[in-house]
Formats: structure tokens, sequence, C-alpha cells
């Protein structure tokens, strides 16, 4: 299982399509809205591996190290 880091998570519509797979996922967005919608999702389905952070990809606060992988669709 993999450490996945995803750019641009909105509010997790394809972030539930491969976490279950992961070991765990860092997904960050800078839209507020979106990501209290991923929160409470993540809430919901009881998901603890999956951490949603309030970011901007010209400022990701990881170090690059940490993922075997990093996911970035539809968000340019």
């Amino acid at each position: 299982h993999a450490r996945v880091l995803e750019v641009g998570c909105g509010e997790g519509r394809l972030t539930w399509k491969y976490a279950p797979h992961a070991k765990f996922v860092a997904a960050f967005d800078p839209d507020h809205d979106a990501l209290r919608v991923a929160k409470a999702d993540a809430r919901l389905k009881g998901v603890a591996t999956v951490q949603f952070s309030e970011a901007s990809a010209s400022y990701i606060p990881f170090s690059k190290e940490t993922f075997d992988i990093a996911i970035l669709a539809w968000s340019l």
C-alpha cells in the first residue's frame, strides 16, 4: 500500500476511488467549502487514513520524501 499525495482534491470525488487501497492519503485543496464536504464524508465513512488540508499547489506543506505517488487530476 502506498502513501499518496493528492493535489487539488476538491470534495474528494477521486479520493474515495483509491483511498481504500492506500496506506495513507494526504489530500489538499485551496477551496475551504469543498474541503468541508470532503471532511464530512470522511467522518461519515469512518475513514481515518485520509487527511484533508487547506493548501495551495504553490506551497505544498509536505516533504517530497513522504509520499510514494502524487495525483493531480482536474486541478488546473
